[in-house]
């Protein structure tokens, strides 16, 4: 989970002083980010944590599941899905390069999530307001 402050660029007008959202932050168990939807920044760096984590959450329910069936059961890694990996996310690799993948009507584009870092270990980012 997040905790996202928006507005950074406009730090005379602070309505809250940052140690207080980072404070609500940590007592909800989020991380704190400071954004700027006017200027852009860290916006894509919250919207990466955020992915990266929710994939990551994933990934651990799929092996919990995996570990709970026991062996024998069939499939293995990767079992059922594209080529690609998980197609429920459009399909994303091993590299945490996410895309859309064939058959669910969206674009080829691929996003590289590689460099961002998880909502739930990063402190958290901003504009250093």
């Amino acid at each position: 989970m997040a905790l996202v402050g928006n507005k950074c660029d406009l730090r005379d007008r602070r309505a809250v002083e940052r140690s207080v959202a980072e404070a609500t932050a940590e007592e909800i168990g989020a991380v704190y980010y400071e954004t700027s939807a006017a200027t852009g920044e860290a916006v894509e760096e919250v919207f990466a944590a955020l992915a990266r984590a929710v994939m990551e959450e994933d990934a651990e329910l799929e092996r919990e599941q995996a570990a709970m069936e026991g062996p024998g059961s069939g499939g293995g890694p990767g079992a059922g899905m594209g080529a690609g990996g998980d197609d429920r996310y459009g399909g994303v690799d091993s590299g945490g390069r996410a895309g859309a993948s064939s058959g669910r009507g969206a674009s080829s584009d691929r996003v590289d999530l590689s460099g961002a870092k998880s909502a739930k270990t990063s402190g958290g980012g901003g504009c250093g307001c």
